[in-house]
């Protein structure tokens, strides 16, 4: 592993302190992708979103769930529609885990790109949620906090493209949850959805920078 961390940072760079010699470098962007994600208008009513009408705000959590799963068979217009995927290969970034390494790893850029559907682009949504959540190895673990890295209406993400581009909306170090076990993706649209569904690829990318001290 030392091996290993130690290359990364020759890539990255090199500075060197007094005293001892202390190894510190800034990776370039990594990404994880998704490609080819497909969606389909059959998913549901988002509970959250029935808190909002009048004389639901006092209803419980379990009760929200079973109105809104009601409603998804009632309506003919679907409210939301949700994906989400798991990024379990993140061998390389392992080592920024290891307790001689001192290191931080940050979101910046979620991207979303149009690649299939009856429509040209994403005029048909109205709100965009990304969020992240923790998969511990151990399963009697407790998962770390879900963290929204971002989300938007049409007053703040441009739709009206095929791509939606946005800067990260937390600074949360993605560190322990890479320490945790895999990374789960979560992204729910809302809007007016085509019929046919479509389908699209997720780019969602970080920075991180490490130290070492080698002696």
């Amino acid at each position: 592993m030392m091996k290993k961390t130690m290359r990364w940072l020759a890539l990255a760079g090199l500075s060197l302190s007094s005293g001892c010699l202390e190894v510190e470098g800034s990776a370039p962007e990594v990404c994880v992708v998704q490609r080819n994600i497909v969606l389909a208008p059959t998913s549901f009513v988002d509970p959250s979103a029935l808190g909002a009408i009048g004389g639901l705000d006092q209803v419980s959590d379990e009760q929200l769930e079973a109105i809104a799963d009601q409603l998804s068979d009632l309506l003919s217009e679907v409210l939301a529609v949700r994906t989400s995927f798991v990024f379990d290969d993140s061998g390389d970034l392992d080592f920024l885990t290891e307790e001689d390494v001192s290191a931080s790893a940050h979101f910046r850029r979620i991207s979303l790109t149009l690649t299939g559907g009856a429509t040209e682009t994403f005029g048909f949504v109205n709100a965009l949620d990304v969020r992240l959540r923790s998969l511990p190895e151990d399963a009697s673990a407790t998962a770390l906090p879900e963290v929204t890295l971002l989300s938007c209406t049409s007053d703040t993400c441009d739709f009206e493209s095929d791509v939606i581009s946005q800067d990260s909306q937390t600074n949360v170090d993605v560190v322990p949850y890479i320490d945790a076990g895999d990374l789960e993706f979560d992204i729910l649209f809302r809007g007016t959805f085509p019929i046919d569904g479509w389908t699209m690829d997720a780019e969602i990318c970080m920075d991180a920078s490490a130290k070492i001290d080698v002696l």
